[in-house]
């Protein structure tokens, strides 16, 4: 992973992958730029078990991370991504993600840390969540009216 030839996301990418998934968080670690989306909580479920488990508990975080990967620097493919995530990035840093960064940006994502919260992240972490409009009448997750809304 040359540093001179790697690319990052651009804002664009970055916010179609916000729309697509709803929900992101953005790590910039030792060069590298990765995105996470928000786990299912099938994915929670199992990182709790495994976090309970003597055996799984050390494999826990990094499983959640290879769960949810969704680009690592330019590759946007989530598959291709978490093939690099995987067979590069945590090889050449094995335990980046008990990095504190890693560790808040997933919290985040999982509602262990609430939303208003996730500013002070640290710097290189942000979540990205669904647009709010500042109308009284918008939906909680800014894709209509609430006067819209069927009840």
């Amino acid at each position: 992973m040359s540093e001179t030839t790697r690319q990052h996301l651009s804002e664009a990418q970055l916010e179609e992958l916000r729309v697509k998934y709803a929900k992101i968080g953005v790590v910039e670690f030792n060069g590298h730029t990765l995105v996470f989306r928000k786990p299912s909580r099938e994915h929670v479920r199992e990182y709790r078990r495994k976090k309970d488990s003597d055996a799984e508990k050390m494999d826990a975080m990094d499983q959640l991370a290879q769960a949810t990967i969704l680009a690592f620097d330019a590759e946007t493919d989530p598959n291709k991504a978490r093939t690099t995530f995987t067979g590069q990035f945590l090889d050449d840093y094995p335990l980046a993600i008990s990095n504190p960064k890693f560790v808040a940006l997933l919290s985040a994502l999982a509602g262990l840390i609430e939303e208003e919260d996730a500013a002070d992240l640290g710097k290189g972490v942000s979540v990205r969540g669904a647009r709010q409009s500042t109308s009284p009448t918008a939906s909680p997750n800014g894709s209509a009216p609430l006067s819209t809304a069927r009840t």
